[in-house]
């Protein structure tokens, strides 16, 4: 279920998260219908978007949250924290997005797992569950590397 959104490999695990790859300008209007208050943009610093997000978020009422993961060596536990912060200091709704939701799920696996208490095996289905993908190898083995 997407709730008329348009993003890649779109996710709504929970009732108050949107997860999955790059948001439209179509997206963008339609978040504030949906109760989002809060964007988290998961692209590096460098990748292109069809907006310019912080601009386009505070148009719409929508605090804008960056943390950029590029690949894998940016899967870190400040990182996953970073994302639970996020996500608790909202004050509604939460979309979480990249390019095509992959590191989305990659992030909130590595989360479930170090600061969840999550098993492997449940990390990585919660990660599956908001878009992870072709980085379940290189997630599962980071988790075991890293416990």
């Amino acid at each position: 279920m997407n709730s008329g959104l348009d993003l890649p490999n779109a996710q709504h695990p929970e009732p108050d998260l949107w997860t999955g790859g790059q948001l439209s300008l179509r997206d963008l209007d339609r978040l504030p219908t949906l109760g989002v208050t809060t964007a988290i943009d998961l692209r590096g610093r460098g990748e292109p978007q069809p907006f310019h997000p912080p601009t386009a978020f505070a148009e719409r009422g929508i605090n804008y949250v960056q943390i950029p993961i590029e690949g894998g060596g940016d899967l870190s536990r400040e990182n996953a924290a970073m994302l639970s912060e996020a996500i608790a200091a909202s004050n509604g709704a939460v979309v979480v997005y990249c390019a095509s939701g992959n590191r989305v799920g990659a992030l909130f696996a590595c989360h479930a797992k170090w600061h969840a208490a999550c098993s492997l095996d449940e990390a990585v289905a919660f990660g599956n569950e908001r878009g992870l993908q072709q980085m379940e190898p290189m997630v599962r083995q980071l988790l075991t590397i890293v416990p």
